[in-house]
């Protein structure tokens, strides 16, 4: 079972942004919706681009390549040409540092 690693602090993402991170050789996004961050796959399931190059719509990931949105959230599909959703991490945070279980 994988522990969790500490990967940003808190201050380095502001609300409604994201922020790609490699952890443990695995591409991740961190996403601050509201104060509230959530973990998923920085690789897009349509084209493999990094969808933390994109921005965020509506609660949504826009991916910058050809515009798959993913939510925020749970990592499921929002619109095509993906078809698949994002892998999701669980977040954890504690004293201003955003902690990810891979």
């Amino acid at each position: 079972m994988s522990d969790f690693v500490k990967v940003a602090s808190t201050s380095e993402i502001g609300d409604g942004y994201m922020k790609g991170f490699e952890v443990n050789k695995t591409p991740i996004t961190l996403v601050n919706l509201g104060g509230q961050f959530f973990a998923l796959s920085d690789i897009c399931t349509h084209e493999h681009c990094l969808v933390s190059g994109g921005f965020i719509d509506s609660g949504n990931i826009v991916c910058p390549c050809h515009g798959s949105q993913f939510d925020s959230k749970t990592g499921a599909v929002r619109n095509l040409p993906a078809t698949e959703p994002l892998k999701t991490y669980e977040v954890k945070v504690e004293n201003g540092e955003i902690w990810v279980k891979l």
